[in-house]
């Protein structure tokens, strides 16, 4: 993730690098800005959807890791 995307002449990283150590490291990639309110939603509802997909699907299990 790349936060204050709304900083773009502070950038340290750029976009191109971001996405580009995204691919070498196989994860997502997403910039946001809270301030101006850039893919703040998006970036938390793509973690939650990253989170589901590992969970176990049978109910026991799931309920073994709400355990943990």
């Amino acid at each position: 993730m790349g936060s204050k995307a709304d900083l773009a002449s502070e950038r340290v990283v750029s976009s191109a690098e971001g996405h580009s150590m995204a691919n070498k490291f196989h994860c997502a990639f997403i910039e946001n800005s809270a301030k101006n309110d850039i893919n703040v939603g998006d970036t938390f509802e793509k973690v939650l959807r990253m989170i589901l997909a590992k969970r176990p699907q049978h109910p026991h299990e799931r309920e073994k890791c709400l355990m943990m």
